[in-house]
């Protein structure tokens, strides 16, 4: 399974959902145009896609709480979908450990963002991995 890809695939669905208002479906298939995934892959990203839409107001809430002077949406719209898809994996109880879900993210914002993403990004969802830790004390 390539769950990098899939984030990516993830990330521009979401994008295109957010700010072109696109449905889910054309959106996952215009994310999907050029990449070849295997079905886990592929299942994945649509997985994502489904939770994290799903679950944006609660995300949106926990990213706002977290980034001190900004409301989601101030944020860049590519800014704002990373960390939407690093919040729902540190939280989703995917798994996955929260130092790779906030790797993932900032990797993702290396790639797609500005310069500034990836310190930005990194700070919020250490924030939020740190106060779901101590949440569950």
């Amino acid at each position: 399974m390539r769950r990098r890809l899939a984030r990516e695939i993830a990330l521009k669905a979401l994008f295109q959902m957010d700010l072109a208002r696109q449905s889910f479906e054309k959106a996952l298939q215009f994310a999907h145009d050029g990449h070849t995934l295997d079905d886990a892959s592929s299942r994945f990203a649509r997985d994502l896609v489904v939770g994290i839409w799903e679950n944006r107001p609660q995300l949106d809430a926990i990213i706002s709480q977290h980034a001190v002077g900004w409301t989601v949406r101030r944020m860049a719209v590519v800014d704002r979908n990373i960390l939407r898809i690093g919040c729902h994996e540190l939280l989703s109880g995917a798994g996955l450990s929260p130092r790779v879900a906030i790797n993932e993210a900032v990797e993702m914002a290396k790639k797609y963002g500005t310069v500034d993403s990836a310190k930005f990004i990194n700070g919020v969802l250490g924030t939020v991995a740190r106060q779901a830790v101590d949440a569950k004390e």
